[in-house]
């Protein structure tokens, strides 16, 4: 019997959402600093071919999976910590406004990196320690 916790029909699809979260990355940033060129159709195609790549790497492929549900919950308790700012009367603040401040971006980035290091550690860490012996 399937249960609402069965998620093994997921696992089918964890190399998947990886090869998403690359194109959609690498997309972003390409049309956001127009690195490459101005052209959609390239970007893309540099942005499927980054996102392709990914595969040839099982460990990057487990590090995004590990990153991904931590960057989703992160991502929820901001947006719900605004909604309750909201509801206690602040609307008079913008988000844009709130993003400019040095303390949080910074708060968000260092979260960030910590995500990161937490993903790097849980798949590669016991590799990197048996092999500094």
């Amino acid at each position: 019997m399937a249960t609402f916790l069965d998620i093994g029909l997921i696992q089918s699809f964890s190399v998947i959402f990886p090869i998403l979260i690359v194109f959609a990355l690498v997309f972003a940033v390409l049309k956001k600093t127009e690195l490459v060129t101005d052209n959609i159709g390239i970007n893309s195609i540099i942005a499927i071919a980054a996102a392709f790549m990914v595969l040839l790497s099982d460990t990057v492929v487990q590090i995004i999976n590990v990153m991904i549900p931590w960057f989703v919950v992160t991502i929820i308790f901001f947006l719900l910590m605004i909604l309750v700012f909201q509801l206690f009367g602040g609307k008079e603040m913008k988000v844009a406004d709130a993003i400019k401040d040095p303390t949080l971006r910074w708060t968000i980035i260092g979260i960030g990196i910590l995500i990161i290091v937490a993903a790097f550690g849980q798949v590669m860490g016991q590799q990197l320690t048996s092999a500094s012996f």
